[in-house]
């Protein structure tokens, strides 16, 4: 399945009416899933449609079930500003099922008394879904991928509500190339007397479930969680044909400031790789694996550095502003002490006012995810336009002198136009803000255009 949204396609779903010239022929991708396509595992690496292999980088939500504590990022805001700001290419929406602590609100949950996102909710269900549905609608509009994460440790008691769950995503969204399922968001390890969660009982439940997306949804990756949270990994790459499906990964999450989650298991994670097994981290942290304790700066590089060389995807916890290590939004003040981070959290959020772990994460999640410039053929070659997103200036590289260099609105608007008349001319991108443009290159008595993004 590949949506191969064109220019126009992507303007109407973000919202906008764009009255276009006939000379304006756009024909470049702007985002992630444009440029990527559909994720495919081709050996042991989750790839772009055409085999490309990449690393994607992007935020994950907090537990959905949880959202009455703490600011709610499961809207649009929080999406556009993440893809537009943050320039991630990925965002994880992790549908809490059903908690001890989450007072009936799970997705499965029998809670009825709770307000959130400035309204009532009438059951649990809606609480989520709702919520979840903003947070894909705004991915494919933004052009990203987004994990619809079923965010429990105990997933093989909710197998019935789990097919069904993902029977009904699977039906409405699975016709879109941006839409990866997190079946399983991580089976327990060991705990208290108990014994970890087995690989055998994580198959037992991911069978009906891949059995149910695949009804609806042929191709779109599926990432099926490990054993002791997410990090036995070496389990299924000693069991790998115990399901008939190309197209899935395994889950491996860590955090970095948890001893047993530095080396050891970076051996594990390549020993699986080198096995056959394709792994995507849909959770990291760059703390302890209570969501607390210090931020390790120095061992979240070498897990970094370590997922881009081995071209795996990694998706952070937590985009909220709970008051914890792990959140990368400023959490709330004391009321008593009124400052920036009294504000809403999304709008704490859109301000940039980030945690450490949140500043280094930003910086991060930009740096893997810029994409190199669209495919654009002016006079039958093809041109180069970099660094996209743009910052103070992009450069247009051609064989032939460029005339002209237009930027417009997505109204068609003309905002920027240059007589430039030479080679590998630059133009200044300083005066505009963040969101997305159209860079117009006239040569030769030719135009060609690309969408293009101010950071």
């Amino acid at each position: 399945m590949n949506t191969g949204i064109n220019y126009l396609k992507q303007v109407v779903a973000l919202g906008f009416i764009l009255l276009l010239t006939s000379n304006l022929d756009i024909t470049a991708q702007n985002g992630a899933v444009g440029k990527f396509g559909r994720l495919q595992v081709n050996g042991n690496k989750v790839t772009a449609e055409d085999g490309t292999e990449i690393s994607l980088a992007g935020m994950s939500l907090f537990w959905s079930n949880a959202a009455w504590t703490l600011s709610d990022f499961y809207n649009k805001e929080t999406v556009d500003h993440l893809a537009n700001n943050w320039n991630a290419s990925i965002v994880r929406a992790a549908v809490g099922v059903t908690e001890t602590w989450d007072g009936g609100r799970g997705y499965i949950g029998n809670g009825t008394d709770f307000y959130a996102a400035g309204r009532e909710w009438k059951d649990a269900k809606e609480f989520n879904l709702v919520r979840l549905e903003a947070v894909i609608d705004a991915a494919i509009a933004n052009d990203i991928y987004v994990i619809v994460d079923w965010h429990t440790h105990e997933a093989e008691k909710y197998v019935n509500e789990a097919v069904e769950f993902f029977g009904y995503i699977s039906k409405k969204y699975g016709s879109n190339d941006h839409i990866i399922y997190e079946i399983y968001n991580e089976p327990y390890g060991a705990r208290q007397g108990n014994p970890k969660t087995s690989w055998s009982t994580i198959k037992n439940y991911s069978r009906p479930v891949i059995a149910e997306i695949r009804k609806n949804d042929k191709d779109n990756l599926i990432v099926v969680g490990t054993s002791t949270w997410s990090q036995d990994v070496d389990e299924p790459a000693a069991d790998q044909n115990w399901i008939n499906d190309p197209n899935i990964a395994y889950a491996l999450h860590f955090y970095a400031n948890t001893a047993d989650h530095q080396q050891p298991l970076r051996n594990k994670a390549k020993l699986a790789m080198d096995a056959g097994i394709a792994l995507f981290v849909t959770e990291f942290g760059s703390v302890s694996a209570d969501g607390n304790g210090g931020f390790n700066r120095n061992q979240t590089n070498q897990w970094i550095n370590f997922l881009k060389n081995n071209k795996v995807s990694f998706v952070n916890w937590s985009l909220s502003d709970l008051n914890e290590t792990s959140a990368v939004i400023t959490a709330k003040a004391d009321p008593s002490n009124p400052s920036n981070s009294d504000l809403n959290g999304v709008q704490r959020f859109l301000n940039n006012d980030l945690t450490a772990p949140g500043n280094f994460m930003k910086s991060i999640v930009q740096q893997q995810n810029t994409l190199s410039a669209p495919e654009v053929i002016l006079n039958g070659e093809q041109i180069k336009i970099y660094p996209l997103p743009a910052e103070d200036r992009i450069t247009i590289e051609a064989e032939d002198i460029i005339n002209t260099i237009s930027i417009l609105d997505l109204t068609g608007k003309l905002l920027v136009t240059q007589q430039v008349s030479k080679l590998n001319p630059e133009v200044s991108t300083e005066a505009l803000t963040t969101g997305n443009y159209i860079l117009k290159i006239e040569a030769n008595g030719k135009t060609a255009s690309a969408l293009i993004t101010k950071k």
